[in-house]
């Protein structure tokens, strides 16, 4: 029998968990998204297409530096994916990942404390967070640095996703 996945957002980790671990085929698999023509179109999560229409409608700019604060390295389609699609200069910071520096599909990638940065002052023209700000132990010292390092006339484009309890708060943790 097909299975129809009807959760957004979410499609691709209940996929993986019905192929990987429940071992079903994925010709089996069916979305309630994402589906043109009866295909599968990759689309961005509905916060981050929001970020994106926002950075293209204050942007003119065909040469800009942008940076992605708490962005790593992914197979999925991404903003900063496809920020670089159209040849601006992205590099992506996070503090938690396993990868220090890394080169991909034209992003420069730094194991870096948004914090704390080690850039120039006035290094970008765009700075963007989608989902980040829920992550940010000290906003006050964050906003600070963002500041620093975004040029003049520069935007930055940040929004934090919902926050919840857990047993070890979510997502600062302080």
């Amino acid at each position: 029998n097909p299975i129809l996945i009807s959760v957004l957002g979410r499609e691709d980790i209940i996929a993986e968990y019905l192929t990987k671990d429940l071992g079903i085929n994925k010709e089996r698999i069916f979305f309630l998204n994402y589906l043109e023509n009866g295909e599968r179109v990759v689309q961005l999560e509905h916060y981050q297409q929001k970020t994106l229409d926002f950075i293209y409608k204050h942007i003119q700019d065909n040469h800009l530096k942008v940076l992605e604060v708490g962005g790593v390295p992914s197979d999925k389609d991404t903003i900063a994916k496809r920020l670089a699609k159209k040849n601006y200069m992205v590099t992506q910071i996070d503090l938690w990942s396993n990868i220090i520096e890394e080169r991909y599909d034209g992003i420069h990638f730094m194991k870096m404390d948004a914090n704390n940065t080690s850039f120039e002052d006035s290094s970008f023209d765009v700075i963007f967070g989608s989902a980040v700000l829920e992550h940010i132990s000290n906003l006050d010292i964050f906003l600070k640095e963002m500041y620093r390092i975004l040029d003049t006339n520069g935007i930055v484009v940040l929004h934090g996703a919902p926050i919840w309890n857990s047993h070890c708060g979510h997502h600062v943790y302080v």
